[in-house]
């Protein structure tokens, strides 16, 4: 029995949200509820060969290949303890100045982003050298989860990152490219932060360093970022350059991990396989997301909503960047509820055509997108990050953490409105890429 386009629409999301109230991964929870949708639409038969084949190509996809091998790479620097002396090395160039450790905290996020496109994994191994530390030299619990928590999210601005790719792989758009664009707002995000955590030092004095390190020692800390800041240029200046594509930065960059780790008598069998293990695990929770979200996109086209969203949107009586705006306000609300595998796979499908038939950019969007994202990983009731920070300071109450994540969000919120006021931030560097290659 088949029923009518908006009654099954209706139970289809209707669905959705049931069993994300009762706890099924997300990924699930939209391929059951479109498996439905299609089933009461078009009947069984159609439903199971379209899941089928959506399935069979998105396994067979081969844009998943960065993803991969990032993470693999990521997993290694974590696993073998490389990264965990960033924080130390990126500390002593610090010096003295205001709040000296929470900006070590930043640029060691920074860097480990630069490593690693996985946020958790930076959060992890620099939270758990730099809140104790910070809480030592009296800073306020809510200061130094919250520096932590954002400096994270970094992992996913800076290239190489996950979400890139996986924005890359919905938007069909160069993966190469995304990375690229995602330099510059990186490097700015850093700055604002830093420059917000140098404030409040100002205000704290007692939080700022008194212990002045040695030029021999800052010289000693350069054999942990020298060859940390090789692999990342040796990745992101192969793509610029068009020396090579994403899937191929990403075995340079996995070969890089691994002879780091050889060189730092950090590999062994049992890190291998643990690494292995790992990366198998999150690619597993990416490519079942990614199943679910496009088989309900499908369903979405189907129906035909897709298209009737793109002229409400495209037909709005306000200005284009108002448009953005609105769009940027439901994917923060979106990002207190999903994590961001979910929300790019989700909204692309919906949201790109109605910005482009704007006459916005769509690697420019793309960054959008992702800051956006970042809040998703500090904002509650999700925000994986703030369950990290609470998982290593289980003495720090989730209330205070997500005060100190408080003002990360605002600065993100005014990173997007830089990237609206001047798109070439994100633009700029994408298009001299492709005038080289």
């Amino acid at each position: 029995m088949e029923i009518a386009g908006p009654y099954a629409l209706g139970i289809v999301v209707l669905g959705v949200l049931v069993l994300l109230f009762l706890g099924t991964p997300i990924g699930v929870a939209l391929g059951l509820s479109a498996f439905v949708g299609f089933s009461m639409t078009s009947g069984a038969e159609a439903a199971i060969s379209r899941l089928g084949d959506v399935a069979y190509y998105t396994f067979l996809n081969y844009a998943f290949s960065p993803i991969i091998l990032f993470i693999f790479m990521g997993e290694i620097i974590v696993i073998t303890g490389i990264g965990a002396h960033l924080f130390e090395a990126v500390s002593g160039w610090v010096g003295r100045i205001p709040g000296s450790l929470a900006v070590s905290s930043i640029g060691a996020s920074g860097v480990f982003g630069a490593i690693s496109g996985v946020s958790t994994a930076g959060t992890l191994v620099i939270g758990e050298l730099a809140i104790p530390e910070m809480q030592k030299r009296g800073y306020s619990n809510s200061m130094a989860t919250g520096v932590v928590a954002a400096g994270g999210t970094l992992s996913i601005m800076i290239p190489p990152s996950v979400a890139f790719v996986l924005y890359g792989i919905a938007s069909e758009q160069s993966i190469g490219a995304l990375f690229i664009a995602g330099a510059i707002p990186g490097v700015i995000e850093v700055i604002l932060y830093s420059i917000f955590v140098i404030l409040h030092g100002m205000r704290h004095p007692e939080t700022s360093s008194l212990t002045r390190v040695s030029w021999q020692d800052k010289v000693s800390s350069l054999k942990v970022l020298v060859p940390i800041a090789a692999l990342f240029f040796t990745i992101l200046g192969s793509i610029y350059l068009g020396l090579a594509t994403p899937s191929e930065a990403g075995a340079l960059g996995a070969s890089g991990a691994l002879v780091l780790a050889v060189i730092y008598r950090r590999l062994n069998l049992r890190n291998l396989i643990l690494a292995c293990r790992q990366t198998a695990l999150l690619v597993g929770t990416f490519l079942i997301i990614a199943v679910g979200a496009i088989f309900f996109g499908y369903y979405l086209s189907l129906t035909g909503y897709t298209d009737q969203l793109v002229t409400m949107m495209v037909n709005l009586p306000i200005p284009p960047l108002a448009v953005v705006g609105m769009i940027c306000l439901i994917l923060i609300i979106m990002g207190c509820f999903m994590e961001i595998a979910s929300i790019i796979f989700i909204t692309t499908p919906l949201v790109l055509p109605a910005m482009t038939a704007l006459g916005f950019d769509p690697i420019w969007y793309g960054v959008i997108l992702i800051v956006t994202a970042e809040m998703a990983f500090i904002t509650p009731p999700v925000g994986l990050n703030l369950f990290v920070i609470r998982s290593i300071a289980p003495d720090v109450p989730m209330a205070d953490i997500i005060k100190g994540a408080v003002p990360f969000v605002i600065i993100d919120m005014g990173m997007i409105g830089l990237l609206m006021a001047f798109p070439m931030l994100a633009t700029w560097l994408p298009q001299q890429m492709l005038s080289v290659s």
